[in-house]
């Protein structure tokens, strides 16, 4: 399992064509197409399908058509420190620079960010002549709160698109938690 909480799913997936000779010497064989998947370091095989079109069908809703699980998570406010949740409502609501706007809906204390320019990966970010640390302390240096810069990063990397801290919404896997939230 990824120690980032955010991302879901096998980093790639492939079909390999296995041929078995039924007999020695015959000409009767048996086609299976074993699904593989990456998973960080690890190779697993997902299954075997005895046809072309069955394996690829697996691929397909596995990967679905965009490549991502979802880009949209909601997570608990819990997640940050009362204090940091708070700072974030003050927050001026786009800040193209750091790839990152804000929206709210306070009556509900829920507060939004839309993540700019996803996956934040040094790869990706590199088109934008920037890096995940320089992009990080940009972050820091404008007044973002570290434990909201780590989350952030985390679910940037994952290609997250839209992250929602609802009071309301359940606990991540992996992320802190800081009771203080009311």
């Amino acid at each position: 399992m990824s120690p980032n909480p955010f991302r879901r799913g096998y980093d790639t997936l492939s079909i390999q064509l296995i041929v078995h000779d039924l007999q020695p010497g015959s000409t009767v064989r048996e086609l299976s197409y074993v699904i593989h998947a990456q998973d960080q370091d690890q190779s697993l095989v997902l299954g075997v399908q005895p046809t072309l079109e069955q394996a690829q069908g697996i691929v397909q809703r596995l990967s679905f058509e965009t490549g991502h699980f979802s880009r949209c998570w909601e997570i608990s406010a819990e997640h940050l420190p009362e204090d940091v949740l708070n700072q974030l409502f003050l927050m001026r609501t786009d800040l193209h620079a750091l790839q990152l706007e804000f929206f709210q809906n306070a009556n509900q204390s829920v507060i939004g960010c839309k993540l700019r320019n996803t996956p934040w990966t040094d790869k990706h970010l590199d088109l934008l002549n920037t890096s995940s640390a320089a992009l990080r302390q940009q972050q820091l240096d404008y007044g973002l709160p570290a434990e909201f810069v780590e989350i952030l990063h985390l679910a940037g990397q994952a290609d997250v698109r839209f992250l929602l801290f609802d009071p309301d919404a359940a606990f991540l896997d992996g992320l802190p938690i800081f009771k203080d939230v009311a």
